[in-house]
């Protein structure tokens, strides 16, 4: 498989007062280089998204953009920058973000679910890995003599429960690591400390130990500090800012 191609998606906000500035995505845009290439995904119950209080003047500025962008036709991607940052005030767009894939329905599909549909959710550690077992059981990525899910790999008189295992040439362990849930640092300590424990039994030339992130849209120092330990004991992807189709396409190569 090849690394994908390029493109590139903003997260669409409603801010319902500019001077608290909580805003709530309401919408993906996402678009490749040439910028022929463009969707627009939008919440799908946006009027009870924006709230029984939302006045009228909102609701119906809200609509017009969502019209907008849903009908644009642009020719070029800078067509679509330029309506982008004329996009401001009470609706408006997040910075722009890029990543690669090689299925551009799908990757709107999945920056939707993580943007707009998880936004409202106390996301869970196992909504992530649920997320991967079933791409990576899309692509035959998982079964037998390929990746095994909640395999249980024994270290001395420990037995960790690995989210995803490989043995090959290499062993390979893979786990599934939520940051933008109220329990991230749990998460992390676990991950890190199966991690630790695994590399010292086995070496890492015999184990390659892999995290899979989901960061929040506005990172902050502990997001910083929790990265930096999964960094220092795995290769890391960060599954919520384009690194998807390079985690899977890297994933495949390995049971080729």
């Amino acid at each position: 498989m090849n690394n994908g191609n390029l493109y590139f998606f903003a997260v669409a906000k409603y801010v319902p007062d500019l001077i608290r500035n909580e805003p709530k995505n309401i919408g993906i845009i996402l678009f490749n280089e040439s910028g022929q290439h463009y969707k627009a995904k939008f919440s799908r119950n946006y009027k009870n998204k924006l709230g029984a209080h939302t006045i009228i003047s909102d609701k119906e500025l809200i609509g017009n953009y969502y019209n907008y962008f849903l009908e644009f036709k642009p020719s070029k991607k800078e067509e679509i920058i330029s309506s982008i940052n004329n996009t401001n005030g009470k609706f408006q767009f997040s910075d722009i973000r890029s990543g690669v894939t090689n299925d551009f329905e799908m990757e709107l599909d999945y920056l939707y679910k993580t943007f707009i549909e998880d936004a409202d959710l106390h996301i869970k550690r196992h909504r992530l890995k649920t997320t991967i077992k079933n791409e990576l059981t899309k692509l035959n990525i998982i079964g037998k003599n390929k990746f095994l899910a909640d395999q249980e790999i024994k270290s001395g008189n420990i037995t960790h429960k690995v989210d995803f295992f490989y043995q090959k040439d290499k062993l390979y362990a893979i786990e599934a690591v939520d940051l933008s849930v109220t329990d991230k640092r749990t998460n992390t300590i676990e991950s890190a400390f199966k991690f630790d424990n695994l590399l010292r039994k086995f070496g890492k030339r015999k184990l390659k130990t892999i995290s899979v992130i989901q960061k929040p849209m506005v990172a902050d120092q502990q997001d910083g500090d929790l990265l930096k330990i999964l960094t220092e004991l795995s290769k890391v992807y960060n599954y919520s800012n384009g690194q998807r189709q390079v985690f899977l396409d890297d994933v495949n190569k390995i049971i080729k």
